[in-house]
């Protein structure tokens, strides 16, 4: 699946350089961060023109933070391909104002005309994002609590026991609207 996916990943950029990615944070999506990273290596693809928008983020963390989504994404992939710094919109959920925050993100997928691809994990709940089982299908990027479960599983990303209790993220709608939407199960 990974590199089916790089593959139609690799077709957008080529007809739609500025196209907006959209990857999920975690394990399931390791497998198709180094597909892309060897195909900018190798020059088969560039990523210069295309932009980049997270999908979440834990509550209290922010790029910098060891373990967190954003340091995921940069440690794992942004790092490794040619993605324009300023075409990269993560979350940051160290902001005072969150609603604010999930505002911007927002905002950036207009200004970049919508989702392009998207590629979803789901959960050990079946949370999507971070939108636990029951998240109204209406939804927009906002912040949220966290189920118990999503609580425990999260600390896999973390060298010590860290306090998980809410997060920002893309609502319901928002990922639904991507234009194209591939679904990763780890």
């Amino acid at each position: 699946a990974d590199a089916r996916i790089a593959g139609e990943l690799i077709e957008l950029v080529a007809r739609k350089p500025g196209a907006l990615l959209c990857i999920a944070a975690g394990h399931t999506s390791l497998g198709l961060f180094d597909a892309l990273a060897a195909a900018c290596e190798s020059g088969k693809t560039s990523l210069k023109d295309a932009r980049f928008v997270a999908m979440d983020e834990w509550a209290g963390m922010g790029a910098a933070t060891p373990g967190g989504c954003g340091d995921f994404l940069t440690r794992h992939f942004l790092s490794r391909v040619d993605l324009a710094p300023g075409n990269v919109r993560l979350f940051d959920g160290r902001a005072a104002d969150l609603a604010a925050e999930c505002d911007g993100v927002e905002d950036f997928i207009a200004r970049s005309g919508g989702i392009d691809y998207l590629v979803l994990g789901v959960g050990m709940n079946g949370h999507i994002a971070l939108n636990e089982p029951g998240s109204p299908f209406s939804s927009r990027s906002r912040a949220v609590p966290l189920d118990d479960t999503t609580r425990r599983v999260g600390q896999k990303y973390f060298g010590d026991p860290v306090a998980l209790v809410g997060g920002v993220t893309l609502g319901v709608a928002t990922l639904c609207e991507a234009r194209r939407i591939a679904v990763t199960i780890y």
